[in-house]
């Protein structure tokens, strides 16, 4: 008489895992997760073009720095020196103005490592010696600050997320007056008026 009871109760038991199972909450895209913050959420606020502006911009700001950091090392000349600190002072700004605004915008950060691109140009950079690394530093930084020009000046003008068009426009004058003084710099090489 006990037997079919037991064997009951047993069948019971073994049936609540399961059915536990089938309840436990599946997450969903659009849930939120133990953060309180949807996964896709902060993605799904930035653009195309945003996601790209964001991407470049902090590459290419990281190549204004680390090229600059090797011309410290590298470098003979005062000049260049003067101005690769120049250029670490004013991006390492720039960087964490750009995090700063991303984060009260709910943007994901950039991410760290720099395109292929920008990454080639550092390890071409570091093969360079002499006064040979002197051109190729200011070479470098004048079409660095080219892009950046043209990518925050665009930006600034038809970007959609409204905190980092602002951060664009603010930041453009800065990259201008970089690249003419890279470019002033080029012509002091050139004319050999560079002080060593």
């Amino acid at each position: 008489m006990m037997k079919p009871v037991l064997l009951l109760a047993a069948l019971c038991l073994a049936a609540v895992p399961a059915a536990a199972q089938d309840k436990a909450p599946q997450q969903d895209p659009g849930t939120t997760n133990r953060s309180g913050v949807e996964p896709a959420a902060t993605e799904a606020k930035a653009s195309k073009a945003t996601r790209k502006f964001m991407k470049r911009a902090a590459s290419g700001n990281t190549l204004e720095v680390e090229t600059s950091r090797l011309a410290l090392e590298k470098s003979r000349q005062q000049d260049i020196k003067a101005f690769a600190q120049t250029m670490i002072d004013d991006h390492t700004k720039v960087g964490n103005q750009m995090k700063e605004t991303l984060q009260a915008a709910g943007l994901p950060a950039p991410p760290d490592e720099m395109t292929e691109k920008h990454q080639d140009t550092l390890n071409t950079l570091k093969e360079a010696g002499g006064d040979r690394f002197d051109t190729e530093y200011v070479a470098v930084q004048i079409k660095a600050h080219e892009e950046a020009v043209a990518l925050f000046s665009d930006y600034g003008k038809a970007g959609d997320n409204q905190p980092l068009k602002q951060f664009a426009e603010t930041t453009l004058p800065s990259l201008k007056h970089h690249q003419k003084m890279a470019e002033e710099l080029k012509s002091k090489i050139t004319t050999g008026s560079a002080t060593q």
